[in-house]
């Protein structure tokens, strides 16, 4: 639309949340009223890139008349490598926001199951969703093994991705997630939910 008005060429690049179907649990309203716009943004654009095969497929489910090319998120790896890591604390990262959207508690019910086990977990991120993750770490009893570090600079998540052992994350929809990806660039092990976004990081 604003290419025919203007003439000006525009690119549009799909992240997750502006692709129908993609969070149908709180995304279902914006979408649904979206869906005529979306059509027109699309067909006018100069092209539409995703930023992973997942979501170019959800894209394409949604429209499959407009041809949409892959970008994929990058890293600096410089930034994010450790060389030398001490693996005999098995500490537990994960990073993001607090929402359901990331699974958090999918991972703690794992983790539930996993007392016997030496684990602490460290949580960088702010949310909604807090209060109700740290009530269930008391039913669980596993407030003393877990700890929220709340926002981190950038800086302090490089810190935070060099001390850990292990990545953890269990998000329920993602397009190319940047956390993923830098645990990775760190040379973390990872484990993740089976999901589009995840599968092609």
């Amino acid at each position: 639309m604003l290419k025919q008005i203007h003439g000006i060429p525009y690119i549009v690049s799909l992240r997750g949340g502006d692709v129908p179907g993609f969070r149908p649990y709180d995304f279902w309203l914006y979408h649904r009223i979206a869906v005529p716009f979306l059509h027109i943004i699309w067909h006018g654009a100069a092209a539409v890139v995703a930023n992973s095969k997942g979501l170019r497929d959800l894209a394409t489910a949604f429209d499959s008349t407009v041809e949409i090319e892959i970008i994929p998120n990058g890293v600096d790896e410089a930034r994010f490598w450790m060389p030398e890591r001490r693996w005999s604390s098995p500490r537990i990262l994960s990073v993001g926001r607090i929402v359901h959207q990331k699974g958090l508690d999918l991972a703690l019910g794992a983790l539930a199951g996993l007392k016997h086990l030496p684990w602490d977990w460290r949580i960088a991120g702010d949310g909604p969703d807090l209060p109700h993750l740290e009530a269930r770490l008391i039913h669980e009893g596993l407030q003393e093994r877990v700890r929220f570090l709340g926002w981190r600079r950038a800086d302090e998540l490089v810190q935070e991705y060099q001390t850990a052992s292990m990545f953890v994350f269990p998000s329920r929809h993602e397009g190319m997630p940047n956390a993923l990806l830098e645990a990775m660039a760190s040379g973390l092990p990872v484990i993740a939910s089976r999901i589009a976004g995840t599968r092609n990081s």
